[in-house]
């Protein structure tokens, strides 16, 4: 299903104009497209300005033997004025008071409000631009499904506190009070292309807690680009085969087995990754039991994270 849908077409001069409009991380984008040069004119990207938002958890559970549950999110945005990306590369000369004033005459006549962009940039064709939890590409190859790649640089106190309850239950309902168990949360930053811890439950006595892997190698990395979760056993393979040099004194040592599921937005782009690691090995970790419940919690964490820069 594509994310942008075509809404509008219009002739601007001699200019022929699709515009596609579409919504990713609880922004509101309208992308202008040159059909003759086919090619992107600009990008209007308006971010929310205030957004109600709910997540509530539940999860029935027997020793193991059995895994229910459910994640509610709801959510409603409003938006603020965009800001504006022209393509510096475009053949067409029109500006963005050209487009705008076009877009304002076509909103007045359906009864809305006039834009007033609160800023223009203008950016080469390969370039991206951050809005909200992503980096999104000046020029898409694919204007109906653009490559939006998840980038997290700092989290509000409340994406924090959220995720962190995430973690607190899933340690407490399945091992409290057994070997060792630690969860944590990786998110991708685009800018260093690294996976970063951002928060753990039962990590801050260990050498790798707030640890960030560039390694394609290691478990968390395979979870993130094949979308999969993934259970490792590190009596099969160890941990030093995985790990690059630079890191491997970094991750705690008595790692037996470790769990990574994927957390993915509502479009299936890849944002991080939850892991439970032990110094058990898989099997009496019992990995593949909670598995379900890991899998519908990140649902959770995926719509709670698009919505992280309200």
């Amino acid at each position: 299903m594509a994310l942008f849908r075509r809404f509008k077409q219009f002739l601007i001069g001699n200019t022929d104009v699709d515009v596609y409009q579409g919504n990713k991380g609880g922004y509101s984008y309208l992308i202008f497209y040159d059909k003759t040069n086919k090619e992107v004119i600009s990008h209007y990207v308006s971010p929310p300005a205030k957004e109600s938002k709910s997540v509530q958890t539940k999860a029935n559970t027997g020793l193991f033997g059995g895994i229910a549950g459910e994640v509610n999110y709801q959510s409603e945005i409003t938006y603020k004025d965009p800001f504006v990306v022209m393509n510096k590369n475009k053949k067409s000369q029109l500006t963005e008071s050209d487009l705008t004033s076009k877009l304002n005459d076509l909103r007045t006549q359906e009864g809305q409000s006039k834009i007033t962009p609160i800023k223009s940039y203008e950016l080469e064709q390969e370039k991206s631009y951050i809005a909200g939890p992503y980096m999104v590409p000046v020029s898409p190859d694919n204007i109906e499904n653009p490559s939006f790649q998840s980038h997290f640089d700092e989290l509000s106190e409340y994406i924090k506190d959220s995720l962190g309850i995430f973690l607190e239950f899933i340690l407490q309902n399945f091992w409290e009070n057994k070997e060792i168990y630690r969860a944590s949360v990786y998110l991708y930053d685009a800018n260093s292309k690294e996976l970063k811890m951002r928060i753990g439950n039962n990590m801050t006595p260990y050498s790798d807690y707030m640890i960030g892997f560039k390694s394609s190698t290691w478990p968390i990395w395979t979870s993130f680009k094949e979308k999969r979760d993934k259970i490792f056993d590190f009596a099969i393979k160890t941990r030093d085969e995985y790990v690059d040099v630079e890191s491997l004194p970094k991750v705690w040592a008595d790692m037996q087995s470790l769990i990574a599921v994927p957390i993915l937005d509502g479009d299936n782009t890849a944002l991080g990754v939850l892991t439970v690691d032990s110094n058990n090995d898989y099997v009496e970790a019992k990995f593949k039991d909670v598995k379900p419940l890991l899998m519908m919690l990140t649902r959770g964490m995926g719509r709670l994270l698009e919505g992280n820069s309200v």
